[in-house]
C-alpha cells in the first residue's frame, strides 16, 4: 500500500491493522490453513508523487525521486 509520506496517523493505523490481521491469520503465509500465501506492505514516499503516473510510483518504491521516466 503506496501512502503519502505526510500521511503519518494513516500509515501507522494500516501497519497496525495489517499486524493484527497477520496475528489473527487473515494475511501471511498460509492464511487460515489454505497454503495460500498474502502479504501487505506499507510503503511511504518521500514527497511528492505524480498522480497517475505509474512510472513516477515505481520510482517512489525503489527509493528514488518521484519523477516520471521518459517511455520510449
Amino acid at each position: 500500500i503506496f501512502l503519502r509520506g505526510e500521511y503519518i496517523e494513516a500509515a501507522v493505523n494500516l501497519r497496525r491493522a495489517i499486524a493484527e490481521a497477520t496475528e489473527a491469520g487473515l494475511l501471511g503465509k498460509n492464511i487460515m490453513g489454505t497454503g495460500f500465501d498474502f502479504e501487505l506492505f506499507v510503503h511511504t514516499g518521500a514527497g511528492r508523487y505524480i498522480c497517475g503516473e505509474e512510472t513516477a510510483l515505481i520510482n517512489s518504491l525503489e527509493g528514488r525521486r518521484a519523477n516520471p521516466r521518459s517511455k520510449p
